[in-house]
């Protein structure tokens, strides 16, 4: 049973800077590639925070929007629960404005991935033999798996730069810290040549991903800390 539609978001402002620039094309990925796949294969389709709509039935039958920080993904996963399903509708287009800065975006990742994180230890028990409830877990985790990779690249600089002692899964580290090194620098070159018009200075892409990527890393591992330690979660606004 269909409970809820999800649009194509659109960026309003990609072009606006090199910022706007980067999430854009991120947010592209996730809306047109991952969650259209996840649509197709019958897995789990969560909303993505603009551009959806909720039959006012099933809205009132699972008690209304929840008051979280990460409230489309937690509306997504009380229609699970309910065996609702969310339906990818490429025929409905939404637009969004992209944060223009990186302190901007920095602020939306950090309330994005502490409600996910939040959302990831409050709906464990949601696992199953269901699919789309394990791939539920899947997409809630997505902040951890940035975590390990910080942790795991941390580790790495220490043991190759300071010389401290070397555990047994030292090789795990090296085979996740090449995995990012080579996984940004093919991102980033893709993006220099997807570009246009084609032009040398395109080659900034890649250093830039590297920074973007890195920076995501910290602000997840410094939402980890928050919710280890039972911060108090607030609603950040994104700035302009």
């Amino acid at each position: 049973t269909v409970g809820a539609v999800q649009g194509v978001i659109d960026p309003l402002n990609e072009k606006e800077s090199i910022w706007t620039r980067i999430a854009s094309k991120e947010e592209k990925l996730w809306n047109r590639v991952l969650l259209l796949g996840r649509a197709r294969l019958g897995l789990f389709t969560p909303l993505s925070g603009s551009c959806y709509f909720v039959s006012r039935r099933v809205l009132q039958e699972i008690g209304g929007f929840p008051n979280t920080l990460a409230e489309d993904l937690d509306l997504s996963l009380s229609l699970l629960k309910k065996g609702y399903r969310v339906v990818y509708a490429e025929d409905v287009r939404g637009k969004w404005e992209t944060p223009k800065t990186l302190g901007a975006l920095v602020v939306q990742r950090r309330r994005w991935y502490r409600g996910y994180l939040e959302s990831f230890f409050r709906n464990w028990r949601i696992i199953g033999p269901d699919r789309r409830r394990l791939d539920a877990e899947i997409v809630m985790a997505g902040p951890l798996l940035l975590v390990l990779s910080f942790l795991t690249i941390m580790w790495w600089l220490l043991t190759t730069t300071l010389g401290l002692p070397k555990l047994n899964g030292d090789i795990s580290a090296y085979i996740v810290t090449s995995l990012n090194f080579f996984t940004i620098l093919t991102v980033g070159t893709a993006l220099s040549f997807g570009e246009r018009p084609r032009r040398l200075t395109n080659i900034a892409w890649v250093p830039l991903v590297y920074i973007y990527w890195f920076t995501m890393m910290l602000v997840a591992f410094y939402v980890f800390l928050q919710v280890l330690f039972r911060r108090p979660a607030r609603w950040e606004r994104t700035p302009k």
